[in-house]
This record gives structure tokens, C-alpha cells and sequence, in this order.
């Protein structure tokens, strides 16, 4: 049986030089900033997850998966939206950016 915990467990993704995978897990509050941040950017911005993911190079459908918690992102992608918005990273998992 998966408990809570574990249900809630999400990961960012990258390859090291040896081309395996490294994970480093997000916490279920960092994901829930996350989602919180990217979707009052893109509001803010009105630009829609079809740009947004054309502009970090991934498909709508993978943005989508990631921001609902079904995908891991990878840290490039995560770099990529950081990038993007003009914001570290950090600041995207780990505070809110917006009062709601």
C-alpha cells in the first residue's frame, strides 16, 4: 500500500556525465509553490502552457503532466521556466512569488 508520503513524492531528473539519472525529490509543498508560481507568472504574462512549453523547448503535454504532478521535470526544464520568467530556480520551488 503507498502512503501518503510516498504518494506525493515528485522528482527532478538530470543526467550526470556518466549519462545516468540523478533525482533529487521534491517535497509536496515545494511542488505546490511551484505550480502556484508558474501559473500566476504565466497569468501575469497571459501567455498560455502551449507558448510557455514552446519556449522551453518541451511538448504542452509534458508542461501539463509536470505541473500536475504525473511528470518529473528535469533540471533542464526547470532551468529552461527559470530562465524564461526570469527567476532562480530556488525562488520557483521554494517561496511563493505572489500573495494570494
Amino acid at each position: 500500500m503507498v502512503t501518503t508520503e510516498q504518494s506525493y513524492r515528485h522528482f527532478i531528473t538530470t543526467k550526470t556525465n556518466c549519462q545516468e539519472e540523478e533525482e533529487t525529490t521534491l517535497t509536496e509543498k515545494q511542488l505546490e509553490i511551484f505550480r502556484e508560481n508558474i501559473d500566476h507568472l504565466m497569468v501575469a504574462e497571459k501567455i498560455s502552457q502551449r507558448k510557455l512549453a514552446a519556449d522551453i523547448g518541451i511538448s504542452r503535454t509534458s508542461l501539463s503532466r509536470i505541473l500536475c504532478g504525473e511528470r518529473r521535470i528535469t533540471v533542464e526544464a526547470l532551468q529552461a521556466i527559470s530562465k524564461r520568467f526570469g527567476r532562480k530556480m530556488d525562488d520557483l520551488i521554494n517561496k511563493r512569488l505572489f500573495e494570494n
